[in-house]
């Protein structure tokens, strides 16, 4: 294998490829990367079993074909490294990738590229179409309420509903939960099914797409996998398996106390009382009472705060306890200028809903105080 390549074309797609890598892996081929120069061009490809980034890049500057596998973080670094113009040639010598660019030369270790557990072909079930910046966002207004390592593990990811025309995406870690949905492009046959994409995934994918592309993409799914396809990259991870709670049980039936609010007001509000809260629970007492609400926190220092914004409530006095940090969570991942809060009693669920956003749900479960 032989090639000479741009730092500008080969950096972006190597830092893609190179992200599932673990570098401290026992296993030396898992902290490696894969490359293969053929006809087709030069592919790259990186794995930790359950996730795999491939990008390709076109044969301009492949001077003899081969295949190699060399260690993830060494290559990034020494590339990362270099000139921003340089120009890089890479040359297999035996054992031994040679890197060279002007002055400089790196010899790096191999492993032969028959171990690299690459994926292979796969067959999948249906091809759903989806505009990539309606996807990054309903990934963005749920993943918050992913929960971490948790041992009810089908919980440490994001659940997709796939139905005729859309799809709905669910997160919650027991204590919240958040819900978008996103539409389907073409009119394509769907089988009505579901999938749970493990946080690890998510997060990748998170770097893989952008929030102001309107380009389409396709996602291929089937019982065990999940694959993406966007420009030259070809993201594959594994699924998550086990049943997902019912979420829609949780979902408030109806809304005791509507209040609508100011995003900036309630934020800052929230902001302020909990900076004393107690460091375990972070609780916070919301009192409605008077067109005010009162919002105060204790701390075992015996420290105390108070604030108070002016709302439109004319029923009964009502209070009920919050973790702020997640009422915040779900606050900071709505955009609008204003905030719909529904409360019930101290034992229901809550809502934090916009109407420019019709289609996210954030709920909350209440604390005792």
């Amino acid at each position: 294998m032989k090639l000479t390549i741009s730092r500008k074309s080969f950096l972006p797609i190597l830092e893609k490829c190179c992200s599932p890598v673990e570098y401290k892996s026992t296993k030396p081929i898992l902290t490696n990367i894969y490359f293969s120069a053929s006809v087709e061009g030069l592919l790259i490809a990186g794995t930790n079993l359950n996730i795999e980034i491939i990008g390709t890049l076109g044969n301009t500057g492949i001077e003899k074909y081969g295949s190699t596998t060399v260690n993830a973080k060494k290559i990034l670094d020494i590339t990362k490294a270099m000139d921003q113009d340089s120009l890089l040639l890479i040359e297999l010598k035996g054992n031994e990738l040679h890197i060279k660019s002007q002055s400089s030369l790196f010899r790096l270790s191999v492993i032969p590229s028959q171990e690299y557990p690459l994926l292979g072909d796969l067959s999948f079930d249906q091809a759903l179409t989806v505009t990539e910046s309606s996807f990054k966002k309903g990934l963005d207004k749920t993943s918050y309420a992913m929960a971490q390592n948790d041992v009810r593990f089908y919980l440490n990811g994001i659940y997709f509903k796939i139905d005729e025309n859309t799809i709905d995406i669910v997160a919650t870690d027991g204590h919240r939960l958040a819900t978008s949905q996103l539409p389907l492009l073409e009119s394509t046959t769907v089988i009505q099914s579901s999938i749970i994409i493990p946080r690890q995934a998510i997060n990748e994918i998170g770097r893989l797409i952008n929030n102001d592309s309107q380009v389409s993409m396709s996602l291929l799914i089937n019982k065990t996998h999940l694959r993406i396809n966007k420009d030259n990259l070809q993201f594959t991870t594994k699924l998550l398996e086990g049943n997902y709670p019912n979420y829609q049980s949780a979902l408030p039936k109806h809304c005791k106390h509507t209040i609508t609010f100011d995003y900036t007001q309630l934020k800052n509000c929230l902001t302020r009382v909990g900076i004393l809260t107690a460091d375990k629970f972070k609780a916070v007492s919301l009192t409605l009472e008077n067109n005010k609400l009162l919002v105060q926190s204790t701390n075992p220092e015996r420290e105390s705060a108070f604030d108070t914004l002016a709302i439109n409530y004319n029923d009964d006095k009502f209070e009920v306890g919050f973790n702020v940090t997640y009422l915040l969570d779900a606050i900071n991942h709505i955009d609008s200028e204003t905030i719909t809060f529904c409360l019930n009693d101290e034992h229901s669920s809550s809502s934090l809903t916009s109407l420019d956003e019709p289609n996210s749900l954030n709920i909350v479960m209440p604390i005792k105080l």
